[in-house]
């Protein structure tokens, strides 16, 4: 994605507001419309290895947390590393995405995208008067130079926003990423980062 460095990467996963529906505010309106059905659209292609990474995920977190509610998103954390994938190479791309549970003998990479693209608008399509919104930002210490390609592709498949931060001074930077997220889910969700380091190179959310 960039230089290699020592700075500190943060990944936050998860957040999903249910809130009502605005038709206004959802630019999938019009286009989710015309999708196509479940047999033919791609996300048929990446549904079968979300389930399986889902009841492993699942699986390994009752065994760290024996007798504990458990309550997570795996969409949202498949969805995540997914995109975080696009800034990798080699070994590293093809781990993540094999965490995912994802065999390039049965499906492509570039299919795996857009049944995730598939997947994201059609989750922030309007279902009888409600909304589920999902979505991704990436706040990027304003010193550091991501490829164009990386940011194109985020914005273009995952529908992800993306912001320049100043995080030398932590605090700072701590309260207007959680000003967002509290904004951008309706207050839903407050204080989402906490103890963000001054050496952070950038939070994905």
């Amino acid at each position: 994605m960039g230089s290699s460095s020592f700075y500190r990467v943060l990944l936050l996963v998860g957040f999903c507001a249910p809130i009502f529906c605005m038709l206004s505010s959802n630019p999938y309106n019009q286009e989710s419309s015309h999708l196509p059905s479940m047999k033919k659209n791609p996300a048929s292609q990446v549904s079968p290895s979300n389930t399986r990474f889902s009841f492993l995920l699942y699986q390994r977190l009752a065994q760290e947390n024996p007798g504990q509610n458990i309550l997570f998103s795996p969409v949202s954390i498949s969805t995540s590393l997914a995109m975080l994938s696009l800034g990798a190479r080699s070994a590293t791309k093809t781990q993540i995405l094999r965490t995912l549970g994802f065999n390039f003998t049965w499906v492509s990479e570039p299919t795996i995208h857009m049944g995730f693209e598939y997947l994201v608008r059609s989750l922030n399509k309007c279902h009888q008067g409600r909304e589920l919104r999902m979505g991704s930002v990436l706040f990027i210490r304003k010193e550091l130079q991501l490829q164009a390609t990386f940011l194109d592709r985020v914005k273009k498949l995952y529908g992800a926003k993306v912001f320049s931060e100043d995080f030398s001074n932590a605090a700072t930077a701590q309260a207007q990423i959680n000003s967002y997220v509290e904004k951008e889910t309706k207050g839903k969700v407050v204080d989402v980062i906490q103890d963000l380091d001054s050496q952070t190179a950038m939070v994905l959310v």
